[in-house]
């Protein structure tokens, strides 16, 4: 009569411990789960339109997760003359890149045509990528613009923030319509200093620095993060009017700035391969210039990109650097109008891209909003484009610097 009660409770003590293993083996699980998609997190990729965000870690592919955002048109959060401004400067932009994307296009006589198609096209058919440069595109700012409820706020920003924002939405609509394999990726602050722990970890003080000016911050975060997954990265201001796709065994593209070598690069645009050792040596050397160990000669990111790729490729200076040679290519940038440094590099480049006749058509003109009254600083940086030559694959116009809206290009509106 009591062997039944006791086998009772035994069997109770045993279930009772098979259940307290199995919370303990799926809580461990799970912990672990957890913690893998934390590290995983060091990057937030989206792709195209109806994006799929994914996760990457140091050398992994991508993971796709079934969450979308899609990139609509923030709306204007008050209906006043300046955001009025602000918000017609969205659409004036994009007209100026599409006439003056027509106008080349129409003006094309030479070959030069179909290379630059078949150039576009290289790695990419079947969504299949075989170039060095991954398609995907990096944008930064200390917060995610593409979020409306930072770039369209009358509360947190000026209203010339939502023009750039929808600016680099524009960037890869374009881009998107060459990339079927499109993916981009807004880079924060937080996401910055991820990035530098993985590359240099000594420079996240100087990054933190409240002191250290923004311009700067993002040379550090875009070596950073390009060092280690590679993409196109675009300052969320460069007006695109025609697409530029590296060649096939590109490294590290970027942009002489307009004056020469001695203006160092222009870094608003840089694509670079996953590793790219040239982005990595920048990165030590912008460690040495803030730890005041090496000789500051003008802006962090350019003077550091410069010595950087003449101590990798070994040359006296940039402007001697061969396009192809170690997969590096450099672009032009280049005045529309003339300027302070005169260049027959750029007069030939903008020749063979500019027909004469239209010349006019391709200035960025600054309007007036009503009420309103814009008017520049003493020097501004609108009509500066990006160029190529024919030893790239074919004379094109890119880029502008500049779009209409920026702080040293139309920003400058108060009301009348």
């Amino acid at each position: 009569m009591l062997a039944q009660p006791r086998k009772r409770r035994w069997l109770m003590v045993r279930k009772r411990r098979w259940l307290m293993a199995i919370v303990a083996i799926v809580s461990f699980v799970t912990h672990n789960l957890l913690q893998l998609h934390i590290s995983s997190t060091t990057a937030t990729l989206t792709t195209n339109i109806n994006i799929n965000i994914t996760f990457l870690a140091p050398g992994d592919t991508p993971k796709l997760e079934q969450k979308t955002l899609n990139l609509y048109r923030c709306p204007k959060p008050l209906n006043s003359p300046l955001w009025n401004h602000f918000d017609a400067l969205v659409d004036e932009n994009a007209e100026m890149a599409k006439k003056v994307g027509h106008i080349i296009l129409a003006s094309r006589t030479d070959s030069n045509t179909d290379n630059e198609t078949k150039g576009e096209k290289v790695g990419v058919g079947d969504g299949v990528n075989n170039n060095q440069i991954p398609h995907r595109l990096i944008f930064t700012h200390k917060d995610n613009l593409f979020n409306c409820s930072i770039s369209a706020s009358n509360l947190t920003m000026s209203p010339n923030v939502h023009t750039l924002a929808e600016n680099a939405k524009a960037t890869v609509r374009a881009y998107h319509q060459i990339w079927p394999d499109l993916q981009y990726v807004f880079l924060t602050d937080d996401d910055c200093i991820d990035a530098l722990h993985l590359t240099e970890p000594e420079l996240i003080p100087f990054f933190n620095d409240p002191e250290l000016e923004g311009m700067y911050k993002a040379d550090l975060c875009r070596a950073a993060y390009l060092v280690l997954y590679g993409g196109y990265y675009f300052d969320v201001d460069i007006l695109v009017v025609h697409p530029y796709v590296a060649p096939a065994n590109a490294t590290l593209v970027t942009v002489i700035s307009y004056g020469g070598g001695d203006f160092g690069f222009f870094q608003a645009f840089v694509a670079a391969s996953k590793g790219d050792a040239i982005l990595l040596r920048s990165l030590r050397i912008m460690l040495e210039i803030l730890r005041k160990e090496r000789e500051s000669r003008g802006y962090l990111g350019p003077i550091s990109l410069i010595d950087a790729m003449v101590e990798v490729l070994n040359v006296t200076d940039v402007e001697n650097v061969i396009n192809g040679d170690k997969g590096v290519y450099l672009l032009h940038e280049c005045y529309l109008l003339r300027g302070m440094h005169p260049s027959l590099k750029c007069d030939n480049l903008l020749s063979a891209v500019v027909p004469k006749e239209k010349g006019s058509e391709f200035i960025q003109r600054q309007p007036d909003g009503q009420g309103l009254h814009c008017r520049d600083r003493p020097w501004n940086v609108c009509n500066y484009v990006v160029v190529d030559d024919s030893s790239i694959g074919g004379h094109q116009l890119y880029f502008y610097s500049r779009v209409v809206g920026t702080s040293f290009c139309g920003k400058n509106c108060v009301l009348s």
